[in-house]
This record gives structure tokens, sequence and C-alpha cells, in this order.
């Protein structure tokens, strides 16, 4: 039931006025139009709030009750059609049973809310539902009903599928059922066609809780050639804040192809082959949000590189190819890490999603992690590696602010391999109920001994309108500024919401001092439209973007461009 498309990507000399006269009419509309319920398909009953919920506390529960709802309510005014009645009959509501397994409370023992809530919270999260909350209800002889509501989203795609970023675009026809059966089991077959590369195969399959044990598994494989991965992971994760041991097992068959830019130029490549097999183990002491998980990690990886090619016949950029490859290697990498946890949480709409209930983890998380790899035969050490991050959420009002550090050193003995260090920061201010401003800003350093310009500035990393490898260094900063309007604008089963957007970033060389100048610059207008209750991360954005680079270029893909808490970042292992 998703929608699927395709579109022109080069769309020249659009006036601005266009632009402007096409924001002024969305807001007369959104201010105009009559909206519905936040939550769509009838149901009106708002979340009770935790206070509320904690006057029950220490009550027996006497009953615990499921109403697993469809998708839609058609008894619902607009809902009443045709579609949404066969949108429910073939869609396979989640099992009463399968909800069972992440309830956090039991018949007959003593209510708990904050338990109550991270049963909710895991539901929406970990679940192919659109929305879950608690109701409670006092019987006459003191005890409580515990009723928990979840609603169903759609969960199937299939058919055909068209996505650009930068000047790079792909076609895809496959599905994928992310609810198999009702059982929250993850199943994906794509086939992916490339005008600029080699076409690929890649398929999935994920149980959260393997047929109702309590044991994650993931298979999948992609046949990319950029990144091939054939990929088991068998994990008992943290299913709660209660649950005291995590562990796992990682085993990874991969092959990459290494493409070394200078700003926009390919100068070389080489291809990678690489056996991975990696295991840890989590303890969890302290209280539920507040805690420390010491962990234990081993990772053995052994990679080796062929196909050198070298593009440029300039001696700078041919050195540089040379020191960019990566070396073949073998090694046994084992970590102790502690993380820190002292976090609370809360829930917004209309922030990155697009109308459905999101859950934001908020205070202080901070880690340490310190590991050590040997040579096959542990008679010597490769490298040590030292990882530091740190992070903050924070809401006050209608206000959402993240913020967060990494630091990353890859070391031996007196000598640096690789130094690293990220910054992020969020920030969301949701006024109207229809409208929402999202800031991004990130600056990242990363020095490498080799000297090579690992970080690639462009349309795929933080700058619409511009080619996906635009400019390259070794320190990189980007900003983005959105107004997101989502008005609850439908036609039939598909709701549409509108973004404004300016974009500025740049690269500085190893070289190079440190300035304000030389940012470049882009923005535009963009559309953003969801299939009612279709999978949440799956909603559509369109974006129209004009830099002095490309003029006008657009770029799709699915959700949103940039979102809260994105922050992620690896070393390297060569």
């Amino acid at each position: 039931m998703t929608a699927r498309f395709s579109a022109d990507s080069n769309v020249q000399n659009l006036p601005f006025r266009l632009i402007y006269s096409a924001v002024l009419i969305f807001v007369l509309l959104a201010n105009s139009i009559s909206r519905a319920d936040n939550r769509p398909g009838g149901e009106v009953t708002e979340h009770p709030i935790k206070e509320e919920l904690m006057a029950y506390n220490g009550l027996t529960i006497d009953s615990i009750e499921i109403d697993n709802r469809k998708i839609f309510d058609t008894e619902a005014d607009g809902y009443n059609n045709l579609i949404y009645r066969t949108a429910n009959k073939l869609h396979v509501k989640t099992q009463k049973t399968t909800i069972a397994r992440e309830l956090l409370l039991k018949n007959k023992g003593a209510f708990d809310a904050e338990l109550a809530e991270e049963s909710v919270r895991n539901l929406r999260n970990r679940y192919v539902i659109f929305d879950a909350w608690n109701e409670v209800y006092l019987l006459t002889d003191s005890t409580i009903l515990w009723r928990v509501v979840t609603i169903d989203e759609w969960s199937f795609a299939g058919g055909f599928e068209f996505s650009r970023e930068g000047n790079e675009y792909r076609y895809t026809i496959g599905f994928e059922e992310k609810n198999l059966l009702g059982l929250n089991q993850l199943l994906s077959l794509d086939y992916t066609i490339q005008e600029k590369d080699d076409d690929y195969l890649a398929s999935s399959f994920r149980d959260f809780r393997f047929f109702g044990n309590p044991f994650s598994v993931f298979v999948n494989y992609k046949g990319d050639p950029k990144s091939e991965i054939e990929q088991l992971t068998i994990s008992r994760p943290f299913y709660s804040l209660s649950q005291k041991y995590s562990y796992g097992i990682n085993f990874a068959l991969a092959s990459s192809r290494n493409e070394i830019y200078s700003n926009s130029f390919l100068i070389g490549t080489s291809q990678s082959e690489s056996d991975i097999l990696g295991t840890f183990l989590s303890y969890r002491l302290g209280q539920r949000q507040r805690n420390v998980v010491p962990s234990l990690t081993y990772n053995y990886k052994f990679s080796r590189t062929g196909d050198k090619t070298i593009y440029s016949l300039d001696p700078a950029d041919s050195n540089l190819a040379l020191a960019s490859f990566p070396i073949d290697s073998s090694y046994h990498q084992i970590e102790l890490g502690f993380r820190i946890f002292k976090v609370h949480f809360t829930t917004f709409r209309k922030i990155d999603g697009f109308g459905y209930t999101e859950d934001f983890t908020l205070g202080h998380t901070a880690a340490i992690a310190l590991a050590r790899a040997f040579n096959p035969g542990f008679d010597d050490h490769v490298y040590d590696r030292l990882y530091l991050d740190y992070s903050f959420g924070h809401s006050f009002g209608k206000e959402l602010f993240y913020f967060s550090y990494i630091r990353a050193n890859k070391f031996k003995g007196g000598r640096d391999f690789q130094r690293v260090s990220s910054w992020l920061a969020n920030y969301y201010h949701h006024g109207p109920e229809y409208f929402t401003i999202a800031f991004r800003a990130k600056y990242v350093h990363d020095w490498r001994r080799e000297g090579t310009e690992s970080l690639i500035l462009g349309g795929s990393s933080g700058l619409r309108g511009y080619p996906s490898e635009f400019k390259t260094g070794d320190k990189l900063a980007i900003a983005g500024l959105e107004g997101r309007f989502n008005p609850n604008i439908r036609l039939f089963s598909a709701v549409f919401g509108l973004a404004v957007f300016a974009d500025a970033g740049r690269t500085w060389k190893r070289d190079e001092n440190f300035s304000l100048d030389d940012y470049v610059f882009s923005g535009g207008l963009g559309l953003r439209f969801a299939i009612d209750r279709s999978s949440k991360s799956r909603f559509f954005r369109i974006d129209l973007a004009y830099s002095e680079e490309t003029s006008w270029q657009l770029s799709l893909s699915t959700g949103q461009y940039f979102s809260y808490g994105e922050h992620r970042l690896f070393l390297t292992s060569r």
C-alpha cells in the first residue's frame, strides 16, 4: 500500500517567486482547511498522562486486556468506504500473543506506571504499530483492569520505487513485509537498478523475538557492488530497562569498493574483501533509568585488498590514492567499555514523523571504551583505540534539543594513526499544531596519518542541490534549517505536507586554516507525503533545491533529510 513514483531529475529556471507563492498558498490552506484529529481513523482517546497512571501504583491488577485494533476504524467519518475496509481485510493484525510478550506487568501483580509506560513505548518502537497507549480502570473491589490499546499500521510495501540524492539515482522493484503473519517478523526482497553501477539483489529476515523466544535473529544479504554483505546476527538484546544482561554473536562476509575522491574527481579505487566474527556481553548495574553498563567485546577481522586502480595522472593525486588504499590485515580486537545513563523519556508528534506518536530519549548518556587489536598469534598488538562520547537531550514546552560529542583515537605507542572528533546539535520548535522548525548543525574532523581526505560534502551528506561528491577534506561543517508544514491535508489515503529549507556547508583541506568564509549554500521547497498509517519510516520526501553549482536539482527519498539524534560514527579498521 506504499506509493511508488517516478520523476524528471532536471528542473531548470523555476522562478523564486513561484516558491514564495507556493509557501503563501500552503500556509493559507493550512489555516483554513478542516484538519482531522492527530490520531487518524476516528481514534479520539488521548494518552493518559503519567501522573494519572501513577495514581494506580501499587493496586493489584485483576485482569489484563489487550485491545489490538485494526489499521482503520471504518465506523469513523471518512473511513467507512471500500478502500479502508479492503486494507483491514488484507492486513494480518498483530497477534495478541505477540503483543503480550512485551508487557512488563503480570496479572495479579502490583501495578507500576513506569513499567506500563515502558511497555507501550517498547511496542511503539519495536513493533509495526502506529500507536499504543495504556487505559486503567478502577474496579469495585479496588483492583484494576489494565488495558493496552494498540493500532496496527500497514506493513506491506511492494512494487517500483525511484530515489535520488545528489546526482545519483536508483530504481528498485521488490517487496517488504514488516509484520509477517502478525508475528512482527520482517521479510524483504529487492532488486535495484543503477544507471552508474551494476544492478544488485538484496534480501533480509528479522525476528525480534525468534518465534517467541528472548532472542533476536537477523539474516541479511546485500549484493551492492559498493558494499556487499552476507550477515547472520543472533543476540539477546536489552528488552527492558530492568534486564540485567545482554549478549550476542555476529558473522559476516563483506566486500566493498573503496572510492577515493579529490573534491568531485574520482582518483582511485580498490576492492576489499573481509571475514568478520564478533561477540559481546553487557551487564547493567544500578536503577532502571540511572545505570552503568560495562561491556566486553571481541572482534576478529581478516581483510584483503586487490584491484587497485589509479585514474589521475597528477603525481599529488597518485600519492594520495596510494596512501588511501587499505592494506591487508588480520587481527583480534578486544574492547572493554562503560556506558552511563541518566535518562527519561518524552513523546511528541510531527517532529521527524508524520503525525504518529514519536518517542524521544532525554537526559545524559556518556561512554568510554578502550580496545586493543592483536596480530593473529597474539604475540604483539597492532593498535589501540580510545573512544569517548557524550550526548544530552532536553525538552521544555514545545522545544526539543539534542547535543552530542564523539571523540575516537587509533594509535600505537606515541604514534597516532587516526583522530576523529564530531559535534552534532539538533533543535526543534513545534509551535502551531501544523508547523515545526527543525535545525541540524554538524562538525567533523577526521585526521589520518596517511593524509587522506575521507570526508565528502554533497547531496547525500547534508547539502541538497549539489552532486553527491562535491568537496572533500579532513574537516567538514554542515547546517540545515527546515520549516516543516504538516496540516494533515488528505487525498483519499494519502497525507501531504510541505517543507521550506536551506542548507550550508564547507570542507577544509589539511593545510587550510579554519575560516568561516567560502561556505556554499542551497535552498528550496519540499513535498512530503505518506499513505495513511503506512510504516512510520516510509513516508516520501521530494526536495527541489537551488544552488549555484547545479541550478535546480531534485532529491527523492524516504524519511526526513536529517533527524533527532542521528549521530553515528565508526572508525575504519585499517
